[in-house]
């Protein structure tokens, strides 16, 4: 501005407040000023060039620089940001707090939609956390039941787990079929976790049974969500967890993208193969069951194969929950009481035990082999 007042032409990069003070033709009539792009030395040294050797160009420019650079006194400055910038400030920050409260609805929604892919992420951890606590517990009842100790009876635990036997002894041949139904009902919501349910039912009605029930209303969830997802197709299921689950618009960009890696790790092109990846993805949990329920259905996989590798695949879980819950039934009625259950302590519990920590740990076992089997090539 200096230069400008003392009738010095100026060239300067096209940035920050020096495109309001130099103008030219593609903004004002008249041109005071020269402007380059940022980093385009050529161009700056181009039009320097130009200033210094045509005497014409310099003294048109020159002209008029003093008038022009007037409008930034102290006093036309003031009277600019006063009348101009805050009133474009007040209209920008307007207009902010009318869309602010939309942009704090999808920043909820990509939050909520993040969480969910993290929990499909690390769903291995989250079972292994659920397998070792689960195994405490059966840890603990079984050396009640071996030790013929009278575990907790007599306590707030007994007083609770003997209301549920009541319960259940009213409700008689009704209590399994509710029982399942509530299993059902529970897990066709999405993330709900279904091992607490396997554990009550197992504690409601023994190890034997509650495995049978846990397994039918798992069966029965699989089934309607399955189908649900299958008549709906990849766009109504995302509309509907946009509605129900409040992701909002990334719903079905999450969707698309859990349906691309459940595809890719049970493509197969025969139905033996969709079987067997099938089974193991539902033994070595890849997602919560009740998200991936819905996540094949939108596949290709038949309804047969669906069904049968579901049945394998959820079985040994819900036989281990419902022991650890018959389990939790006997540390608080005591191991006398317990051996009645015909499970807890009779020697089968063990290998059931072992096998399920066979499934949860295979992740780890056979990225170790893969690993051994690679470094003696590598040496």
């Amino acid at each position: 501005m200096e230069a400008m007042a003392s009738g010095v032409p100026v060239v300067a990069v096209r940035a920050g407040g020096l495109q309001d003070i130099l103008t030219d033709p593609a903004v004002t009539a008249t041109k005071s000023g020269e402007l380059y792009e940022s980093g385009d030395f050529e161009t700056a040294a181009a039009m320097t060039t130009k200033l210094l050797t045509d005497e014409k160009e310099w003294a048109r420019q020159a002209a008029g620089l003093n008038e022009a650079v007037r409008e930034w006194s102290w006093m036309a400055s003031n009277t600019k940001l006063r009348d101009t910038q805050y009133a474009r400030a007040f209209k920008r920050h307007k207009r902010n707090q009318a869309i602010k409260v939309p942009i704090e609805l999808v920043d909820s929604r990509r939050a909520r939609a993040w969480i969910a892919t993290e929990v499909m992420g690390y769903q291995w951890y989250l079972q292994a956390a659920a397998v070792i606590f689960a195994f405490g517990v059966f840890a603990a009842a079984r050396s009640v039941v071996a030790s013929g100790a009278l575990g907790v009876a007599g306590g707030s635990g007994w007083t609770m787990i003997g209301a549920i036997q009541s319960l259940v002894d009213i409700s008689g041949p009704l209590g399994p079929a509710m029982m399942a139904s509530c299993v059902a009902v529970a897990s066709l919501v999405p993330f709900v976790p279904t091992q607490p349910l396997f554990a009550l039912a197992g504690l409601m009605f023994g190890a034997w049974e509650g495995a049978v029930v846990s397994l039918v209303g798992a069966l029965e969830a699989a089934a309607v969500a399955f189908a649900v997802t299958r008549i709906s197709g990849a766009d109504k299921t995302a509309s509907a967890l946009a509605n129900g689950a409040g992701f909002g618009a990334p719903a079905r960009r999450w969707v698309r993208d859990q349906l691309r890696r459940v595809d890719t790790h049970i493509n197969d092109s025969t139905t033996l193969g969709q079987f067997v990846k099938l089974t193991l993805y539902r033994l070595v949990p890849h997602a919560p069951f009740t998200v991936a329920n819905y996540l094949l259905g939108l596949t290709k996989v038949p309804t047969k194969v669906f069904l049968a590798s579901t049945f394998i695949g959820t079985a040994p879980w819900a036989a281990f929950y419902a022991l650890v819950g018959a389990a939790g039934n006997a540390y608080v009625r005591g191991g006398a009481s317990a051996m009645k259950d015909g499970v807890v302590g009779s020697g089968f519990d063990v290998p059931l035990v072992l096998a399920v920590f066979g499934i949860t740990m295979w992740p780890v076992i056979k990225n170790f082999l893969e690993k051994k089997a690679v470094a003696p090539a590598t040496a």
